[in-house]
């Protein structure tokens, strides 16, 4: 200390390193919205296909043995399938401490090995890296293509040809995905009469033309111990080269492809298409890689843009709709201009308590210096710095100055009592070492829970941002105990002679405290209680904290299968002309899919805040209520959404979840759950669901022609032949096909046109002929068996799932009762487990046990090191009842501004309890000291609480008035909706309100208490910290 008080060129060396490399360090930090997930969840997700397939075939013949394979890996947590029609997914979480690149491997090497005992219908899966969707990340920019009369198909050509490349050659951009629009095609498309005609079906086209066409054919062979291969390509040069394809022969005469089909060139059919204020449009979306600044690559292009718009030509014309890199700019500004208000108030607040100017700047220079040391260790340690961590370090301005304040004040007092500037500087900073050193320390050691009980989401939120605030912390230390020491010893300060002030009149007031502590302590347990109990009545709980959202207007429709897809445009098409429509400003932006369409429209503030929105909604409602077999969904602006379903006439909100390893015997018992709920007077629909994917799906249809051996044995009818009669009335387009033309790789449809037309009653009672003429129809050699399932089936760790819904005839919260009634008496059979569901904006089960373990390691963790500080079981609990005080001002508080007590709210309530007790230390060691030196209990806590009261107040108010701009500028006016920083500043400034009014009137009389209490156990009283010399650290009154 001494040293560098007396060496100033080295102090003003250490503080020009620190602004330079924090300048540096803040110009080469890439700003997120929002933590990376990809190195915080490390899962793979495998995706198989089969064609025609119904999820049960995809479960027993696919996924299950996929499954087998994998929980053999090392290093799984957790294995989620889910099986749809055609298609399955299987879903693979690592544990941590995984090699992603070894267990990635391992696993195509044990699918691989697999491929050959699945159905040859089956390909070889896709495996890809899986973000789960609580992290999924939106695109950095979302581009749409128009240019005036091209076809939306040529608008895809010039992106794909024009715009992708350029935009995928931009470093940082990682991935950019085009929609709307579809590539060209060969179509091969004939009918049943002519492929009856030449006895031909539709897979004898598709292998006749993979013969004599194919992109590669690799043959490799060793030459002078060098290995060779030789390529082979045979591709058509124009469509007469297929037409010309010779596919059987009927005796002598050969049957070309362009009698038994036209052959042309043409689209792929349109399954999806993406639609802007009414107008269909090509969307290209681009995602960003993790170490690249949102900011700057989102202006590189932009920039890219400009000079593709200009080099182009065409009227081609790109509107952006949705840029992340916006938000985040708004965000930053936002919180950028809170940051400078709290900056301001808190320079104002020592300017006022302090009276002095030079002072007071000195101790504002903290903030700046430990905000660049923190940006050092941030850059260094290669910590995500998004909104949540620059939202926590704003939140430490005030602690910041804590430290300072306490110091310098050390030092002044030793300056007013005459002692010279670098022995004060010197003296000062040595005599609140212990006191900064705990008060730090009880609040960096909370976050310790953090790294040991947090996981997946918590974990990447939040871990960072405890870093963020330890750093920060450490550095105050380092700051406050080189800055204030060096530069007080240079410059003059406003000394004053201090006069002891009684606070309490003749000294009758504390004592009368001390003999009757009911007088305080029976209001505080009332205020604590009441407090409680109002908070747990009004205030909402179990949310995750999310960004605020513009609020939107939405509108779903989802088809039964089957659906064509211009059935699927024409109908969402007349809610968007309403919206359209509308002479006040809005975006309009649709998406149609196989069976779906979804429909979003925002507004600007000025026309969010009318009476618009609601308008409209009600209108697009009114449109709703007159669609018959189809489900709808219209929601937005926080009011009662509409929803309809056609399987059961409505959407149905209650739900509870079970699963087994036994699927006939898990359906048993939700079918027995279903009838029990179904017996309740106010309970009319009830629904089992296992497809925790697509729950919104409504039932499909499944006909299973099951071969009856002895009938076909009587006809004389091979399988093989029975298989080509099925094929060719059954399926409408043979398996794609692709084939390289006019330097371009593409997809051939083979498809039989009139096939969509035959219902089942026509395929079935058609007369075919066997080989000796003999005429049979398909009812006569199959057994047809009918079966109806909602969705797919879904399993997890091997236990299959299933979801109960029923809807309650009655109010929402006597509904809710009900449903938490049921759910904690229903007592499931053995080998069976029930949850509820878990939404991704709500925190699940195992989310809040680990927030509830962190408080209770958090408040552990603070009782020991104050136990190790102090050499003392009592006074750790002292200190520690100013934590209840905090509670009842946060409780009052969140109810108060109508707050949603959320994910980060509970981070708020760990954070406050390691800010919290510094009042209680700073004034339990003054008193400490005062005992040593009198040894007089009650002169002794009336004189160090005196003494303490302005330094508790002076360092409570940096910090409240330092956060409260983060709380009163909130974005969102519901509950559910405020910025990530809301209800963590929210959580401080009412706790330490409370904390400090009620810690000068409370502490001591617990002191007290303990005191007698210690010395009656013990025979001994409690025995202080610090050396009974040790000054003050703080300002005396």
């Amino acid at each position: 200390m001494k040293t560098i008080i007396e060496r100033p060129v080295l102090a003003i060396i250490f503080f020009v390193i620190i602004i330079v490399f924090g300048i540096y360090s803040f110009k080469n930090l890439p700003i997120e919205t929002v933590p990376d997930p990809e190195g915080g969840v490390p899962s793979l997700s495998v995706v198989y296909t089969w064609p025609g397939a119904s999820p049960d075939m995809m479960l027993r013949r696919v996924l299950i043995p996929a499954e087998e394979q994998l929980t053999q890996i090392k290093g799984i947590e957790k294995i989620e399938s889910n099986a749809q029609q055609n298609y399955g997914t299987i879903d693979v979480e690592f544990s941590r401490d995984t090699r992603m690149n070894f267990a990635e491997v391992e696993l195509r090497e044990r699918l691989n090995r697999l491929q050959k005992e699945l159905p040859r219908q089956v390909p070889n899966p896709d495996v890809r890296p899986h973000i789960p969707e609580e992290f999924k990340q939106e695109p950095l920019l979302k581009i749409g293509v128009y240019a005036k009369d091209y076809s939306i198909h040529a608008i895809r050509k010039i992106a794909e040809k024009e715009i992708v490349p350029h935009l995928k050659a931009i470093p940082g951009i990682e991935t950019v995905d085009t929609w709307g629009g579809v590539d060209p095609e060969i179509k091969i498309q004939t009918n049943m009469n002519r492929l009856k005609k030449f006895l031909v079906n539709l897979q004898e086209i598709q292998l006749r033309l993979s013969q004599h066409f194919y992109t590669k054919h690799s043959l490799s062979f060793t030459r002078n111990s060098g290995e060779i291969t030789l390529s082979l390509t045979e591709n058509p040069d124009k469509i007469e080269d297929i037409q010309n394809i010779v596919i059987h022969s009927l005796g002598e005469k050969k049957v070309y492809l362009k009698e038994v089909a036209d052959v042309f060139l043409g689209y792929e059919r349109l399954t999806n298409e993406r639609r802007y204020q009414g107008e269909p449009y090509v969307q290209v979306e681009m995602f960003k890689e993790p170490a690249y600044s949102h900011l700057e690559l989102a202006n590189k292009v932009k920039a890219k843009l400009q000079y593709l718009s200009n080099k182009l030509h065409d009227p081609i014309e790109f509107v952006i709709q949705s840029d992340d890199s916006r938000r985040l700019e708004r965000q930053l500004f936002k919180l950028g201009k809170i940051a400078f208000l709290i900056l301001i108030i808190i320079f104002v607040i020592l300017l006022v308590i302090i009276r002095d100017i030079k002072s007071s700047l000195l101790i504002f220079s903290s903030v700046f210096f430990s905000v660049f040391a923190t940006l050092t260790a941030i850059y260094l340690f290669d910590i995500s710095l998004n909104l949540l961590t620059l939202s926590g370090l704003a939140l430490g301005f005030g602690l910041f100055v804590d430290n300072a304040v306490v110091v310098f004040d050390s030092i002044l007092r030793f300056r007013e009592r005459g002692h010279g500037n670098k022995e004060s500087a010197v003296e000062g900073a040595k005599a609140v070492i212990l006191p900064v050193l705990a008060s730090t320390f009880t609040t960096i050691i909370v976050f310790f829970s953090f790294a040991l009980l947090f996981k997946d989401r918590l974990r990447v939120y939040y871990l960072p941002l405890a870093y963020i605030i330890a750093i920060s912390l450490v550095s105050s230390i380092a700051v406050s105990f080189v800055l204030i020491p060096s530069l007080s010893a240079r410059i003059k300060l406003k000394l004053k002679n201090r006069k002891n002030k009684e606070l309490f009149k003749k000294g009758r007031f504390f004592p009368f405290l001390l003999r009757y502590p009911i007088v305080i302590i029976l209001p505080i347990i009332v205020l604590l209680i009441s407090s409680h109990t109002t908070f747990k009545e009004e205030v909402s709980f179990g949310r995750f904290f999310g960004w605020f959202n513009q609020q939107q207007v939405t509108v779903w429709l989802r088809f039964p299968s089957g659906a064509e897809f211009e059935d699927i445009k024409q109908a969402i098409i007349k809610f968007e002309k309403v919206a359209v429509d509308k002479p006040y400003p809005k975006e309009v932006n649709t998406s149609i899919g196989p069976r779906w369409a979804y429909m979003v429209i925002t507004f600007p503030p000025k026309i969010e805040a009318s009476a618009y929105p609601l308008q409209l909604k009600q209108e697009l409602v009114g449109l709703a209520t007159n669609l018959a077999g189809v489900g709808v969904g219209v929601a937005g602006f926080d009011q009662e959404p509409y929803y309809y379903n056609p399987d059961t006439g409505s959407h149905l909100p209650y739900d509870v979840r079970l699963s087994s390893y036994n699927l006939e015997k898990l359906m048993e018992y939700s079918n027995e759950v279903k009838r029990t709920l179904l017996r309740h007077k106010r309970i009319k629909e009830a629904e089992i669901q296992t497809d925790f994917k697509w729950y919104w799906a409504g039932k499909t249809k499944y006909y299973a022609f099951r071969v009856n051996r002895d009938k076909l044995k009587r006809y004389q009818l091979s399988p093989a032949y029975l298989n080509y009669i099925i094929q060719t009335m059954l399926r409408e387009g043979s398996g794609q096909a692709r084939l390289k033309y006019e330097d371009k790789e593409m997809s051939v449809e083979i498809k039989a046109s009139d096939v969509e037309d035959l219902e089942l009653a026509d395929i079935l009672s058609k007369y075919h002929y066997t080989l000796d003429g003999t005429p049979f129809r398909l009812l006569d050699v199959v057994d047809v068996e009918f079966s109806v399932q909602k969705g797919g089936i879904t399993r997890e760790n091997q236990e299959y799932k299933a979801m109960v819904q029923w809807d309650y005839l009655g109010s929402a919260k006597i509904a809710q009762r009900f449903h938490d009634t049921l759910y904690e008496r229903l007592q499931v059979p053995p080998g069976f487990k029930k949850s509820l569901e878990q939404f991704r904006f709500r925190m699940t089960e195992e989310e809040e046990g680990q927030l509830y373990y962190a408080m209770g390691l958090s408040f552990l963790l603070i009782i020991l090191l104050l136990g190790m500080l102090y050499e003392s079981f009592f006074q750790p609990f002292i200190i520690a009842v100013s934590i209840p005080l905090a509670l009842i001002g946060v409780w009052i508080a969140f109810v108060v501004m109508d707050y949603s007590f959320d994910s980060t709210a509970h981070i708020g309530i760990i954070l406050l309890m390691g800010i919290v007790v510094n009042n209680s230390i700073i004034l339990i060691d003054n008193i400490n000291r005062h005992l040593r030196q009198t040894n007089k209990l009650i002169e002794s806590i009336v004189i160090g609480t005196k003494e303490r009261i302005r330094p508790i107040f002076m360092t409570s108010m940096t910090t409240i008035l330092g956060m409260l701009p983060l709380v009163i500028f909130r974005e969102g006016t519901s509950a559910s909706q405020s910025d990530i920083w809301s209800s963590l500043a929210l959580c401080t400034v009412g706790g330490l309100t409370t904390s400090a009014l009620l810690i000068p009137f409370v502490l001591p009389i617990f002191y007290y208490l303990f005191y007698k209490l210690q010395k009656f156990l013990l025979g001994t009283r409690a025995q202080p910290a610090v050396e009974a010399d040790t000054p003050i650290q703080t300002q005396e009154t």
